[in-house]
Formats: C-alpha cells, structure tokens, sequence
C-alpha cells in the first residue's frame, strides 16, 4: 500500500483526483512517467495504479490510500 498523509488534504489536493495524486506520488518514488500509469476504479478509500515498466516490460500494481488530518507525508509500499 501507499499511503499519503497530508496535513489538510482538501486545501492541498482540491485541484487534483485520488487517482491524480497517488499518479505523481508513486512516479516521483518510483522514478517513472505518471502518464503511462493507469487508475483502476476507486474502491472506498483506495486506488489502485498500474503501470507496465518500458525497459523491461514488467507490470506493476500499486494500492494507494489517501488519508488527512495528520502533519506529515508518508509513503510505504
């Protein structure tokens, strides 16, 4: 799972979807392009981002959770 904590994530996150968020998020840990990742359909609280890895053709799956109120970023896999 990833799970991102934001301090208020209504005044971080307005502009952008779940989808959109947990995207950048696992690019910028993973080093890859956010666009070549595909959201599956949100289920309650979770996301689930796919990607399949252009050098080696290896598909990755990710569940992404975003949850606020709490003061500091937090990602794991």
């Amino acid at each position: 799972f990833i799970t991102l904590t934001t301090l208020s994530a209504a005044a971080f996150a307005a502009d952008f979807t779940k989808s959109e968020i947990c995207k950048a998020t696992i690019a910028v840990e993973m080093g890859s392009d956010s666009g070549a990742m595909k959201a599956g359909k949100p289920d309650g609280s979770e996301t689930t981002i796919s990607y399949l890895r252009a050098d080696d053709g290896k598909t990755f799956k990710y569940k992404c959770r975003i949850t606020s109120d709490v003061p500091k970023a937090k990602c794991s896999s």
